[in-house]
């Protein structure tokens, strides 16, 4: 990482490694990726030297759930109550 790294918790580091490795594969929407990019270039070069300020912008554009292993798997994943529509077509011959 960086040489001013030592600052960072272990879960930062790991935060920073998935975002490495799902950029790496591809993996994070386009758009996510250059709203992330253009908040960290509005930065002031000082604000860009300190990582925690780089996370912190990360954290807040890059949503958790594109951070899961799998989440092509689960991006159709719901929460709480499902329902499902049965319905039936008869033909005329059928009734």
């Amino acid at each position: 990482m960086q040489k001013n790294s030592k600052q960072l918790t272990e879960e930062q580091e790991e935060y920073l490694r998935k975002i490495i490795n799902q950029l790496e594969k591809d993996a994070l929407p386009k758009k996510t990726v250059q709203r992330a990019l253009k908040a960290v270039q509005k930065l002031k070069i000082e604000e860009i030297k300190n990582s925690l300020k780089i996370i912190a912008i990360l954290q807040k554009e890059i949503s958790p759930r594109f951070l899961e292993s799998h989440y092509a798997e689960f991006s159709g994943k719901v929460e709480g109550r499902r329902e499902v529509i049965l319905s039936m077509y008869l033909t005329e011959g059928e009734r």
